[in-house]
Formats: structure tokens, C-alpha cells, sequence
């Protein structure tokens, strides 16, 4: 048997576009035929919840400490509920670009493609 070595960074790397991926194929199977996804099903990490409303990672932590977004932690990063995130966008909580959560719900299926 041959041993691959990685730079820790490199490895790093490939785990995260592997994550995306595996987010992309759970997306891809929850939308037969181009439906909507179950929007109640999908859970998002802070980096994609920082690029898709453009907002830092910073503001996030803010609003999670606030007590006004709800997580919970897998493999080290905070998971966040689609829902939840839709309903901070709603309530115009984040200071974003996207003023509805019809833009939201847009800008994730553009995000996920």
C-alpha cells in the first residue's frame, strides 16, 4: 500500500470542497425534477451564510450571541437552520442586500449551482 502525504492546509482544502459538494448532491437530491428544495431540511455553515447575505463572519457571531440565530455544532463548525436564517432576513436582523426572503431563497439556489 502507497501513503499520500497532504500539507495540512492543502488537506484542509479538500475536506472543505468535498463538504460542498456533499451539501450540493444533499440539494440536487431534494429537488426532484427542479422543485423547490425542502427548504425546512437545508442547514447552512457560517461561511455560506456569510457569502450568500455578504455580511462578515463577525455580524454572524454577533447575531449568534445575541441569542437571535439558533446553532448547534458538527465537526467543529456552527450549523445553522435554513428557516432560522429566513426568518432573520424576514425581520431585517441582518445588514444585507437581500431584502426578502424570495431574494434569499434566490440567492441560495444561485449559491448551490
Amino acid at each position: 500500500m502507497e501513503v499520500i502525504t497532504f500539507e495540512s492546509d492543502a488537506f484542509k482544502q479538500l475536506e472543505k470542497k468535498i463538504d460542498r459538494i456533499a451539501g450540493f448532491v444533499t440539494n440536487i437530491e431534494a429537488t426532484p425534477n427542479n422543485k423547490d428544495p425542502d427548504w425546512s431540511a437545508i442547514r447552512l455553515e457560517s461561511e455560506e451564510i456569510c457569502d450568500i447575505l455578504d455580511v462578515s463572519s463577525r455580524t454572524l457571531q454577533r447575531i449568534r450571541k445575541e441569542g437571535r440565530l439558533f446553532y448547534y455544532i458538527e465537526k467543529g463548525k456552527c450549523i445553522y437552520k435554513f428557516e432560522d436564517v429566513e426568518q432573520l432576513v424576514k425581520e431585517k436582523i441582518f445588514p444585507t442586500h437581500i431584502k426578502s426572503y424570495q431574494e434569499f431563497r434566490k440567492a441560495y439556489l444561485e449559491y448551490v449551482r
